[in-house]
């Protein structure tokens, strides 16, 4: 699946979120034509069924385990946290941050000096505070549109 992060090796919480939700959707309900040609003889299809349930348990409960801590909070099925994404891409501040940087930013969507200066190391000395409250206005634009609320946060 395509991510909307342009990094090579980190995702954001929200692109996991999606990623999850997309193989899940595709995979719940539907044969593979191997399953279907496996179907007409019930114990072979019962054997590569309790195969794969071993081989994929793993995945499927680390993958339940990550949905259920992603879902605890609402904030990743929030259209805006996209755009948002899109908003911060042109930003010089954002632009300039490492890629841990930018996926504290977006995983936690700072709004005040505060926390940005605890997610983005060196802040005072990299940037100027009024590129970065510049930055925080453009996340509080987002989070005015209810998706700070949607995130659980006060």
């Amino acid at each position: 699946p395509s991510l909307s992060l342009s990094f090579d090796t980190a995702i954001a919480n929200y692109d996991v979120f999606k990623t999850i939700l997309k193989r899940k959707s595709s995979s719940s309900g539907t044969k593979s034509r191997n399953e279907e040609a496996i179907d007409t003889n019930t114990q072979a299809y019962a054997r590569s069924q309790a195969d794969r349930w071993s081989a994929m348990r793993d995945r499927d409960w680390i993958e339940d385990q990550v949905m259920i801590y992603l879902n605890s909070d609402k904030r990743y099925d929030s259209p805006e946290i996209g755009e948002l994404e899109v908003t911060l891409a042109s930003h010089s501040v954002y632009k300039s941050l490492s890629e841990a940087e930018k996926l504290q930013v977006l995983n936690n969507l700072p709004t005040d000096l505060v926390v940005a200066y605890l997610l983005i190391e060196n802040c005072s000395q990299r940037f100027e505070d009024a590129d970065v409250q510049d930055m925080l206005d453009q996340i509080s634009s987002f989070t005015s549109l209810g998706l700070y609320e949607a995130w659980g946060n006060d």
